[in-house]
């Protein structure tokens, strides 16, 4: 048996055509967050087995763990298939504690982000704790703002780690979904949420510019879909139609012309998918100076040659970017 680890949202479309273009095979899916639960839980898929897990704190890691592996256990596991570069945690943890029975295969979707590793205190505590918590080798990367914990090479070394190509195909995926969601073809998405709660933005400023947009745009022309994890909404956000949160938005690109975020990663998806990706990160003033330089980084690192993301720098140069 296959176990699939779903920890983002980019991973969704890769694991969804493997399990509905291979109905034959029984998949174990490995959660870590309520919204993957709920999206699994909503397609109702007959050959997936969820399996729910959190990310916890030291105090309960070790119940953690021990009820995982009584759960893992119960199936004899071959293959596990991971996605992700940065994080994982208890993830990381089960892949080195069964990297013994099964072949452990890795698809990279992105490159690892290209921020720099820097060992300094809290660079070497992060490292420790990795380390010590999950078994997992990490590379303690800066992004100008936290640490970000990055899988290092010895981490694929230790765990025998092999490489595999990664499909995504959007009309098999469509196809299961247009049963499910009652969503008309429609021209702008919007991507909500995030941006306030994890003080990028002030709210005020944030409720002061979307409003603008909205309302210079039309309500009635645009959609919205929260980030999976924050549900926060201000001012005319609250009026628009929404798409339930725990819906990635990657699934349903075929559905609209233009999607608008701030630093949302479905703008590269979108903009790789041929559609126009427009930010927000240069049009809406964040608390820190130095946030835009750093989602620049970001997107340039992410988006393949050829592709374009759109940086307005008002809002009549956003409009000039959609044909309504």
């Amino acid at each position: 048996m296959t176990l699939l680890i779903c920890n983002s949202n980019l991973f969704v479309p890769v694991i969804l055509t493997k399990i509905l273009s291979n109905q034959e095979e029984t998949f174990l899916v490995l959660v870590d967050q309520d919204c993957f639960k709920n999206l699994f839980e909503f397609l109702c898929l007959q050959n997936v087995i969820l399996i729910i897990t959190r990310n916890p704190s030291i105090k309960q890691i070790y119940s953690t763990k021990k009820t995982l592996l009584k759960q893992l256990n119960k199936y004899k596991i071959t293959d596990i298939i991971f996605f992700h570069n940065e994080f994982g945690d208890i993830s990381n943890w089960v892949i080195h504690k069964l990297s013994s029975k099964a072949q452990i295969y890795h698809g990279n979707i992105y490159d690892s982000l290209p921020y720099p590793i820097i060992y300094n205190f809290k660079g070497l505590k992060l490292k420790l704790k990795h380390q010590v918590l999950y078994h997992t080798n990490i590379d303690p990367k800066y992004n100008g703002n936290r640490f970000i914990p990055s899988l290092s090479k010895k981490f694929f070394q230790n765990n025998h780690v092999h490489n595999i190509q990664c499909i995504s195909n959007l009309t098999i995926i469509n196809k299961y979904l247009n049963h499910k969601l009652n969503i008309d073809q429609n021209k702008i998405l919007l991507l909500t949420g995030s941006v306030v709660a994890s003080h990028q933005i002030d709210e005020q400023t944030y409720t002061q510019y979307m409003n603008n947009i909205i309302s210079t745009i039309g309500e009635n022309r645009i959609l919205s879909k929260c980030h999976p994890r924050f549900n926060d909404l201000f001012g005319q956000e609250c009026k628009l139609q929404q798409i339930p949160s725990f819906i990635p938005a990657n699934l349903i690109l075929n559905n609209f012309e233009y999607f608008i975020g701030y630093n949302s990663t479905l703008l590269v998806e979108a903009a790789i998918a041929g559609k126009k990706a427009i930010s927000l990160i240069d049009l809406i003033p964040a608390i820190n100076p130095q946030t835009p330089q750093s989602w620049h980084t970001f997107f340039t690192n992410r988006l393949q040659k050829d592709y374009t993301i759109y940086f307005p720098k008002t809002i009549e140069e956003l409009l000039s970017y959609i044909h309504l």
